[in-house]
């Protein structure tokens, strides 16, 4: 077992002549002691006098701590150091720490949290022995020789989370030895991910994920998702990303005509940041336009660590996103174009089954959500009364390459152009307009 002093209300560790004396293995970081019976008793029989703080950790667990109030020539009994980071006292320390922090060689290393890194290591290494291959013995929580259920079951029932908001650990901050970092994250790489490979429409939404690999205590990012805004319209964060997940974050962003600009920083100190690969967020994006090539790209990244020190790390390969024009095509019987087949999956016709889905979409424009790109006839990202008018040129025509073209399920009926002039008008769609909006139309 490890142990560590430091001054309460410090991360800083206490160096003391005396306290060193009780280290069984002095090639390694602070004070190494053999533990003894079955509850892992321990005796530590110098240490400096003083208010402190007493950090125990033992490979594969959360480290746990207490309070003591040291006096010259008294002893202390009863100590159990096992103190979470909420003031919880847990009688023993937690297992499931299996990785979270990348060394030198890109191996994972325990980091003091246990969360989705942990989950994949073990994931990683399940049914593998020691002295095979893939054999982790990090992952081994129990220590058998054995990766499987037993183990994972550690890690998954002892997740960890930094803030007040769960009912999770809060692991205590490690005052482990740091690794230093030559590169700076100027090796990391971040890129984007999980854009769609196939076509979309107008109108349709779809996510972009900004991915990092290889980062070293990150504790702030930025960076800036540049984009035709003629073409794509950004609609919403859906995610911070998982990178800082487990802190306490503030996230800010602006969109600057063609430029969405994001920076995340975690509240208050900390000892370890953001390691190895994760997200730095998922963001919601409409299309607006129909075009067969755009470019989503990354610029201006950068990632600061737990020292206040700048990188900018490589940056991935644009993606391109092809926008179809959100009607499909279908044809009659004499090979001729059918538009205004809103709903072909129901029937084959061009009737008031779609005029009512024409209806609700009407007056919208592609920036807007409600905007249904089926009912946008002619193209051009409005629906209005151009496209009015060529619903009723072709109501009442039948597809004969519609999806439903082989069923026999009935429509609502046939409706006349003249009927269908009168039901606009029920429905609130203006179908009045006035001479010089005539000429231009």
């Amino acid at each position: 077992m490890t142990f560590y002093l430091r001054e309460v209300g410090s991360f800083v560790e206490v160096v003391d002549p005396f306290f060193i004396k009780n280290d069984i293995q002095p090639e390694r970081a602070s004070v190494q002691v053999e533990t003894f019976g079955v509850n892992g008793e321990f005796q530590l029989k110098s240490i400096p006098a003083g208010r402190l703080i007493l950090v125990a950790q033992v490979d594969r667990h959360l480290a746990g701590h207490d309070t003591i109030d040291a006096r010259p020539g008294l002893s202390i009994t009863g100590l159990q150091s096992a103190i979470d980071g909420r003031g919880v006292d847990r009688g023993f320390l937690v297992a499931g720490d299996a990785a979270g922090v990348s060394d030198s060689s890109g191996a994972s290393l325990p980091d003091n949290f246990i969360g989705p890194q942990d989950l994949n290591a073990i994931n990683a290494a399940l049914f593998t022995q020691t002295g095979e291959t893939s054999f982790n013995t990090y992952a081994d929580i129990n220590r058998d020789g054995l990766v499987n259920a037993t183990d994972k079951d550690f890690s998954a029932v002892n997740l960890t989370d930094n803030t007040s908001a769960t009912n999770r650990i809060r692991p205590v901050l490690p005052t482990f030895k740091r690794a230093v970092f030559e590169d700076r994250n100027g090796d990391a790489i971040v890129a984007l991910s999980g854009a769609p490979e196939s076509p979309v429409r107008v109108g349709d939404t779809f996510d972009v994920t900004i991915a990092v690999d290889c980062a070293l205590a990150a504790r702030t990012y930025e960076f800036h998702l540049l984009y035709d805004p003629s073409v794509i319209a950004p609609v919403d964060l859906v995610s911070n990303g998982s990178i800082l997940e487990n802190y306490t974050t503030d996230i800010s962003g602006k969109i600057l005509g063609g430029e969405l600009g994001i920076v995340n920083s975690v509240i208050g100190k900390t000892l370890v940041g953001g390691y190895g690969q994760g997200t730095l967020a998922t963001v919601w994006l409409k299309a607006i336009k129909s075009i067969p090539q755009t470019t989503l790209r990354l610029a201006d990244v950068m990632l600061i660590n737990i020292e206040h020190e700048s990188a900018f790390p490589n940056i991935g390969d644009p993606v391109v996103i092809d926008i179809e024009w959100g009607q499909a095509e279908f044809h009659d019987a004499n090979g001729e174009e059918v538009l205004g087949l809103i709903l072909p999956d129901e029937d084959p016709r061009v009737d008031f089954n779609d005029f009512v889905v024409f209806a609700q979409a009407f007056g919208h424009t592609a920036t807007d959500l409600a905007f249904d790109s089926r009912a946008d006839l002619n193209a051009d990202g409005n629906v209005d009364f151009a496209d009015f008018l060529l619903l009723t040129q072709y109501f009442g025509r039948v597809a004969v390459d519609a999806p439903s073209s082989g069923s026999s399920k009935p429509g609502i009926g046939a409706v006349s152009p003249s009927d269908l002039d009168q039901s606009a008008s029920s429905r609130g769609v203006s179908l009045k307009i006035d001479e010089q909006e005539s000429d231009e139309n």
